[in-house]
């Protein structure tokens, strides 16, 4: 099976919302094999890409002078704004958001930047970013995969489905003079907490995640346009879910995102 064969497949699954008790032929070793499968995955999807998702590859997962982060699309069709609110609405407001429910799921806890300008394939560094117009929000990105065991074999086969993304949620817009690496976050999972980090659990830093996310879709000769949105990793940790819990994510004193995880329909 070749990559155009195995991402038709992975895309059926998402489409049907139908579970993948195996990974469908052969996984990939590297992420270049990844994302040779996520590009024709993408080119398969109805639907235009919006933003980047980036997740931290665990060091022992690492190549010598590799990636630190894998990518992967988020789609317009996934991406929820509840924006500035007033605290109290906001906080009350529960979205339903739909994850495989014979899959994987998880909820984390996001910064998310929105680049206010076009930024040209190539390689970046954060002082680069940091010169950019560029907005930083409070967020939720799910993590949803008809594979349950999509995390299980390596960053290669989490990047091949789409980077394990299957939406975001964009709150909150933070304070321009705020520095995410003093902002508390906390998650709870239906009432109780688990995960509770500042924004310096990023490594690097939310910039230094958005520069590493255009320089890897620079190899891939990928730009992007003025409004393009970036998740910048789980702060509180991936925390695993299941279809019917709610969770509570506040950023500080920003208002609190609520969710419950709902089954996702065919598409």
């Amino acid at each position: 099976m070749n990559a155009t064969q195995l991402a038709q497949v992975l895309v059926d699954a998402r489409r049907s919302a139908t579970g993948l008790t195996d990974y469908p032929g052969r996984m990939p070793t590297d992420l270049d094999q990844a994302y040779a499968i996520q590009d024709a995955a993408m080119s398969l999807w109805p639907d235009e890409p919006v933003g980047w998702k980036a997740g931290l590859i665990a060091p022992q997962f690492r190549t010598p002078g590799g990636d630190e982060r894998l990518i992967g699309p988020i789609w317009s069709r996934s991406v929820r704004l509840v924006g500035d609110a007033d605290s109290d609405t906001a906080s009350a407001t529960e979205l339903e958001l739909p994850v495989y429910a014979d899959g994987f799921a998880a909820v984390e806890a996001e910064f998310v930047v929105r680049l206010d300008a076009p930024a040209p394939a190539g390689g970046w560094n954060a002082d680069e970013v940091a010169a950019l117009p560029h907005t930083v929000f409070a967020g939720i990105e799910i993590a949803s995969s008809p594979f349950p065991g999509i995390n299980d074999h390596g960053p290669a086969v989490t990047a091949s489905d789409f980077g394990n993304n299957a939406g975001l949620v964009v709150g909150a817009q933070l304070p321009a003079d705020a520095d995410p690496s003093m902002i508390g976050v906390r998650t709870e999972l239906d009432g109780e907490e688990v995960g509770h980090q500042t924004g310096a659990a990023i490594p690097g830093g939310v910039l230094t995640s958005v520069a590493q996310t255009l320089s890897i879709l620079g190899r891939r000769g990928r730009s992007v346009p003025a409004g393009t949105w970036f998740a910048t990793g789980a702060v509180t940790g991936v925390h695993v879910a299941r279809v019917g819990q709610s969770a509570r994510i506040s950023f500080g004193e920003l208002p609190a995102l609520r969710c419950r995880l709902v089954p996702a329909d065919a598409a």
